[in-house]
């Protein structure tokens, strides 16, 4: 029994070593242009347990002119002095050695004599970790299966193809000083999709960009949030052109001093369910940032800024674009125990809503800035079919920008509001709310923003006229009443001016009179007897003097 199983043993330890020698062996590419037999690896074939090198042994022309010759194994390939820039054509399947997702295998383009980019555009198979030096771009063109984890300050480019990941990932390739040209790049026809576990930039920052026609980005992790900057590094995910598309929730900035951007400057982008902009337990130092520049954005959910969160900064920003809000809105975290600051500028683009339940739409409480920025904000009382949805915001509007609102629904204005732009309802229903304010600078005669457009107002609130700029005689349009259809309510009132009766205000200043009408929507301005007796006088003054110098 004991002679046996000693036997055994031995055997047993013998296969490990011969299994542990095999698997660090490497293989240098030969000068030929195929792959696929010993003669192109120096006399020994390719397999699975062999890691394959490219060295300057390979040529610059045979570099640029490669080919697989048949289906080819290899536990991982490693770039490094290579004298000229490699490109493996199509046609047949090159597979490594990552049946899940080790991070031994993979593609390897951290050499430091590395200076050349590397383009495959055959077919790849359990392919692994890949690792992108500062500077150097890998080129995949065939699709590829089992896509691991990525590392470096370099490029990887996904294109003309399907990729998929089904094991857990962090994507961790690029250079957060120079975004726009490194990272991951889902480019022309290609189509990455995770369905696992997905950290875009956690150990190390990491940058994800789909920037092609017809490039797609499917990311449906299993059990978790997508993140984007986790655990104390920096995470971007930009859509400049093609689809964008997470299957459930997302949180940007999660835990210690993260940074986490989602920014969509073109394409199509959709999170499933809710986004949260700054989660966990982070710093002063994190930060949570989504960004609407261009393209269409739909948010199942609720967009959440800072919930949890102990410090940081959390900002929306909008200034083109289409961006549609599930039913619960936007919302300001009041979980958190620190001085999380949040941020929230509109300009330019549209806003609407994404539910469809008939009579839906969404609410806000959190203070918003109007900028200037490629134009006002247009929120769209409806969503992407127009159908109408409502929209309600009760925090304070404030900038110097405008809004225009559009859509079949009803946009209810309940907060203080002190924006200093136009407001310009060109469809649906706009209802300032008893209590709610709206603030109009009056300038000289006919200078001011106002209320204006085609469609229906509802102003039960209070208006609030800024007079220090205004001239002492003039006449200023408010309410376009010629081409809106308004209703001033009851509880309506201006602030600091006297109800006269007849649906006019009036108030004295400066030695003006300044009335608001109701009924034309004008503000006018008359000087008081005293202060018109004083400007005839002086203007008779200077008449007779004129008259004497003549």
């Amino acid at each position: 029994m004991k002679t046996k199983l000693s036997k055994t043993l031995i055997l047993f330890s013998a296969t490990l070593l011969a299994a542990s020698s095999a698997s660090a062996q490497t293989i240098t590419k030969a000068d030929t242009t195929t792959m696929n037999t010993a003669a192109d690896w120096g006399g020994t074939a390719p397999a699975l347990t062999q890691t394959g090198v490219f060295t300057n042994v390979l040529s610059a022309p045979n570099a640029a002119a490669l080919s697989l010759g048949g289906n080819v194994s290899l536990n991982r390939l490693d770039f490094q002095n290579i004298n000229g820039p490699v490109t493996i054509a199509s046609g047949n399947t090159l597979t490594l050695n990552n049946v899940t997702n080790a991070t031994s295998a993979g593609i390897q383009m951290n050499n430091a004599n590395l200076n050349h980019d590397v383009t495959i555009n055959a077919a790849l198979a359990n392919v692994g970790t890949i690792s992108v030096k500062t500077g150097r771009t890998l080129t995949l063109g065939g699709g590829a299966t089992e896509i691991g984890g990525s590392a470096g300050a370099g490029r990887v480019i996904l294109e003309n193809g399907n990729y998929t990941t089904t094991a857990s990932v962090n994507l961790n390739v690029g250079d957060w000083s120079n975004p726009s040209t490194t990272g991951i790049v889902i480019g022309n026809s290609g189509n990455y999709s995770v369905s696992a576990s997905l950290n875009i930039g956690r150990g190390a920052n990491g940058i994800v960009r789909v920037n092609g026609t017809g490039a797609q980005f499917t990311a449906t992790p299993s059990n978790q949030d997508l993140f984007v900057g986790r655990d104390n590094t920096k995470g971007l995910l930009q859509v400049d052109a093609g689809t964008l598309a997470i299957g459930r929730a997302a949180s940007l900035g999660f835990q210690g001093s993260s940074e986490g951007i989602l920014r969509v400057n073109g394409g199509i982008a959709t999170v499933g369910t809710s986004l949260t902009v700054l989660n966990g337990a982070n710093n002063a130092a994190a930060s949570g940032t989504f960004e609407v520049n261009g393209g269409t954005t739909t948010v199942g959910g609720a967009i959440n800024l800072g919930t949890s969160s102990t410090a940081g900064s959390a900002n929306l920003t909008v200034t083109g674009g289409t961006l549609y809000i599930g039913q619960n809105g936007v919302g300001i975290a009041t979980s958190g125990t620190g001085s999380t600051t949040h941020s929230i500028t509109l300009s330019g683009g549209t806003i609407g809503s994404s539910t469809t339940t008939v009579g839906g739409g969404w609410s806000s409480s959190a203070n918003m800035t109007l900028g200037t920025t490629n134009g006002d904000i247009t929120f769209q009382s409806a969503n992407a079919s127009s159908a109408a949805r409502s929209i309600a915001l009760s925090g304070q509007i404030s900038g110097a920008g405008g809004l225009i609102k559009t859509g079949a629904g009803n946009l209810t204005l309940s907060g203080v509001n002190t924006y200093t732009g136009n407001t310009t309802v060109n469809a649906g229903t706009l209802i300032l709310s008893d209590n709610a304010g709206m603030t109009f600078n009056i300038g000289a005669t006919g200078v001011n923003n106002q209320i204006t457009g085609t469609g229906t107002v509802t102003l039960d609130g209070d208006f609030t006229f800024n007079l220090s700029g205004a001239a002492a005689v003039g006449t200023w349009n408010i309410v376009n009443v010629a081409t809106l259809t308004e209703t001033f309510g009851s509880t309506f009132s201006v602030i600091g001016f006297t109800d006269a009766g007849s649906n006019t205000w009036t108030r004295i200043n400066g030695g003006s009179t300044y009335t608001f009408s109701e009924t034309t929507g004008l503000l006018t301005a008359i000087p008081e007897p005293s202060t018109w007796l004083l400007l005839t006088g002086t203007l008779t003054a200077l008449v007779v003097l004129r008259r004497r110098r003549a």
